[in-house]
């Protein structure tokens, strides 16, 4: 149905902060209703979710999901561990045969049992009150850390954006809704914002330090690029640290903690 798998998101900060961090952070327990919630077994039930509906589709998930969103290729989130999740009927042979095999785990006290690697991947389909299978979902358990070379495109209420290593894949899709424009503002966005919290803190020595016979007077501790930025953001992407690292360098490669 689609080469790509699409995380939504309710709006543009959060956005940037997946962007900024690299990271999909899961939230709360998802999969087999009767199990995700018990303490044991809990985290592993913690996913991030992302959906296979064809691009032309996404407006069906905007009320639910959010109109800001993250596009990676099938490939990439298979290496990271993603995988389909099964909607199966309630009470179906197929849902009471799982549900027996959890709660035998259970009683047994057997948390390591196959069977908890599968409960995280499948939802039974509750007519009229729970039926999602039309989103195509896919989990990743836990925390999913990306490059934005990972990234194949960015999603917002305008328009499906291209990223920094997306290729022309929307060639075909001049009729959608939702236009392809390129290189993506929400990067630079990022950037810049990042940058302007570095100067808040940080300043070029040639402002600030005397100097004695053209070499600058260390008073106080000399902070090179690379360690005032894993100070000042310790979480942030591979990718945006190397950037910012880049054009600092060419300003300063010391800096004075203001």
């Amino acid at each position: 149905m689609s080469d790509y798998l699409v995380h939504l998101t309710r709006n543009e900060h959060i956005l940037k902060q997946i962007l900024s961090t690299g990271k999909l952070k899961c939230d709360k327990p998802f999969g087999f209703r009767r199990f995700r919630l018990q303490k044991e077994v809990r985290e592993r039930h913690r996913s991030v979710c992302f959906s296979e509906i064809p691009l032309d589709q996404l407006g069906r998930l905007y009320t639910k999901k959010g109109y800001y969103g993250i596009g990676f290729s099938k490939k990439v989130l298979k290496e990271k561990g993603a995988t389909r999740v099964w909607h199966i009927e309630y009470n179906s042979p197929q849902a009471m045969a799982i549900q027996n095999l959890a709660e035998l785990a259970s009683k047994q006290n057997d948390y390591s049992a196959p069977i908890w690697n599968l409960t995280p991947f499948v939802d039974p389909i509750i007519p009229g009150t729970f039926d999602w299978a039309h989103e195509r979902e896919w989990r990743a358990q836990g925390d999913l850390t990306f490059s934005l070379n990972n990234v194949a495109f960015l999603i917002t209420p305008s328009s499906i954006t291209e990223s920094l290593s997306a290729m022309h894949i929307f060639d075909d899709w001049q009729d959608l809704e939702l236009r392809v424009a390129a290189p993506s503002p929400l990067l630079g966005e990022i950037l810049n914002e990042t940058i302007e919290e570095f100067y808040n803190r940080f300043c070029n020595p040639i402002h600030i330090l005397p100097t004695d016979h053209g070499e600058y007077v260390w008073h106080v501790r000399e902070w090179s690029t690379e360690d005032a930025l894993y100070t000042l953001f310790p979480d942030i992407n591979d990718t945006i640290f190397d950037k910012l690292a880049t054009f600092l360098n060419t300003e300063s490669t010391s800096w004075v903690e203001i």
